[in-house]
C-alpha cells in the first residue's frame, strides 16, 4: 500500500497524496447499509461519492457501528458522518456506509509512513 507523502515546499506546508494503489467502490442501494472492509495496513481513507449520472451524491459513514441515516436527534456522539472526505482510521476494520439514494462511494486507502 502506498504511503502518503508530505514533500517540503511552500514554507513546508505542501501536502500531496499520490495515486492510491488500493481503491474500492461500493455501489449502494437507497437506504441499505453496507460494510466496506478496510484493507490490512490502511491508516487513511479518502472518500468520493457520485450518483449513476456522475453527479455529486451524499452518503453517511460510521467507523464504530452499523450506519443509520438519522431520523431523530442523536446527542450521544454516536451519529454517522455525512460526506466525510478524508479520515485517519488506524485499527478500523470496516466502515459502515448508507445513503438516502442510490450512489457509488469511492474509497482510496493509504498507509502513513513507509
Amino acid at each position: 500500500m502506498r504511503s502518503m507523502e508530505i514533500p517540503h515546499g511552500l514554507a513546508g506546508r505542501t501536502f500531496l497524496i499520490p495515486p492510491s494503489d488500493h481503491v474500492d467502490y461500493r455501489v449502494l442501494e437507497a437506504n441499505v447499509a453496507e460494510d466496506a472492509p478496510v484493507p490490512t495496513g490502511a491508516d487513511v481513507v479518502v472518500f468520493s461519492c457520485v450518483d449513476a449520472a456522475g453527479n455529486p451524491a451524499s452518503f453517511y459513514a460510521n467507523c464504530a457501528a452499523a450506519c443509520a441515516i438519522p431520523a431523530v436527534d442523536i446527542v450521544n456522539g454516536s451519529g454517522p458522518e455525512l460526506n466525510p472526505t478524508q479520515r485517519y482510521i488506524p485499527g478500523v476494520t470496516a466502515i459502515s456506509l448508507k445513503a438516502p439514494a442510490a450512489c457509488i462511494v469511492m474509497m482510496a486507502f493509504y498507509k502513513v509512513g513507509d
